[in-house]
């Protein structure tokens, strides 16, 4: 494992809390994620969480919260971002609401996952649930917060998940981890993980946070601390090409063989953050509702359907025509702002993007940058950033409204704005 760092003397020390609390519905809900599933959650198979965590440096202080929920959009997001923010008196921009991208939680989506407004509604009394519970959890850390020293490891997941759409290309399957320690004791971890967690699948019921469930469960089996997970570049990798089934049992079998490739005690270098900014920035996307390409899609998508029956195959064609369906009535869509966020620690940085991006993109990245963690769906998504390669022929890529070349003009774009705020 390589990680180099230069380590400065400062005075100043990095606080930290972390915290969490139960988010599972209490009504019969409709689960999200799923085109063609329309039955209310049936039962629980783990619980769902909101985790918040707080870092103060130097007076300026950040929090992520995270959740075991599928998505964000921008009323949610913003609602709970500002009532955090007039609580504790905290810069709403420092604020960054990051779902897990399970899709066996309640929905939340006003308009749904597609776009369309189906049988899966937002439960009632729901956001005000989770808004409140936000804000709790917050309050809670902030008034908690603990000196810490940190430490970072990496380690490399093989036979588990991979990219989705071509099992032999690129994907991220690193696990990051940052300790924070109190008197060598770890009181809490940050995970990064770049992987859908959609093990349990169309016909599963039960509420459940999957994949990301079973490895914190795990973990804080291990470490005795709160863990906090948060997704990368998982726009093109799940264990589509890996898993046996689609059940409890797969959960089981690939929650353990993640598990089994993670040392424990972590092998980790000491991490010496020495400073906490926060950089909101914004990019305009070229958009264009091809109608033309759209419809063409529609058609193929139909004849493929009468002719399959393999049942992935058999979501991905109804999920896409769907969203196509959709992006016809957005016909005039010809720009798309988004607001993401660059958080500076010195040695690390953090890019936090409203958006699904695609691995070749998140390669792409890294070949310019060293010491970046994505953490991606963050505050709100506008979908699939894919790459030029995938923009024909894939899901993801028929349903981008992006133009074809606009993954790779956002991430020139970010190895410029990350290079000039490392010159300062």
């Amino acid at each position: 494992m390589r990680f180099l760092f230069l380590f400065i003397e400062r005075s100043e020390k990095m606080k930290i809390s972390i915290k969490k609390k139960g988010i599972n519905p209490s009504i019969p809900s409709y689960l999200s994620g799923q085109i063609n599933r329309v039955k209310k959650h049936t039962g629980i198979l783990d619980d769902l969480y909101c985790t918040a965590l707080m870092i103060e440096y130097n007076q300026s202080k950040m929090v992520f919260i995270s959740y075991d929920l599928l998505q964000f959009d921008d009323y949610l997001s913003n609602r709970i971002r500002f009532e955090v923010s007039n609580k504790i008196g905290i810069n709403p921009s420092n604020v960054f609401t990051i779902p897990s991208h399970t899709h066996a939680a309640p929905e939340v989506l006003s308009d749904g996952l597609f776009g369309v407004k189906t049988e899966s509604c937002v439960p009632e009394g729901y956001l005000d649930f989770l808004t409140d519970i936000s804000v709790e959890t917050v309050e809670s850390v902030n008034q908690n917060l603990t000196e810490v020293t940190l430490e970072y490891s990496e380690i490399e997941i093989d036979g588990f998940y991979g990219n989705r759409n071509n099992k032999d290309a690129y994907a991220d399957k690193k696990i990051r981890f940052i300790q924070f320690k109190n008197d060598n004791k770890t009181i809490g971890i940050f995970v990064n993980l770049s992987c859908h967690p959609t093990i349990l699948g169309l016909k599963n019921t039960l509420i459940s946070s999957d994949l990301f469930g079973v490895i914190r469960s795990k973990l804080e089996e291990l470490y005795h601390c709160p863990i906090l997970i948060t997704n990368g570049a998982e726009g093109d990798v799940s264990n589509r090409h890996y898993r046996i089934s689609d059940d409890v049992n797969e959960l089981i079998r690939t929650g353990n063989g993640i598990m089994n490739q993670i040392p424990y005690p972590l092998p980790s270098v000491k991490l010496n953050w020495y400073k906490l900014e926060v950089y909101s920035k914004q990019f305009e996307f070229k958009c264009d509702i091809d109608t033309k390409r759209i419809n063409d899609a529609i058609l193929r998508n139909n004849q493929l359907i009468l002719n399959t029956s393999d049942v992935d195959q058999l979501k991905i064609l109804n999920a896409t025509n769907t969203v196509l369906y959709h992006q016809l009535n957005q016909k005039n869509l010809k720009s798309c702002i988004i607001q993401y966020s660059l958080i500076d620690f010195g040695e690390i940085m953090f890019i936090a993007i409203p958006m699904e991006l695609f691995s070749s993109l998140y390669k792409m990245l890294i070949s310019e940058l060293d010491h970046i963690i994505i953490i991606g769906l963050t505050n709100t998504s506008i979908g699939y950033c894919v790459d030029e390669l995938s923009y024909e022929n894939t899901y993801e890529g028929l349903t981008s409204p992006l133009i074809k070349g606009e993954g790779e003009r956002f991430i020139r774009h970010l190895i410029q704005e990350v290079k000039q705020i490392r010159l300062k």
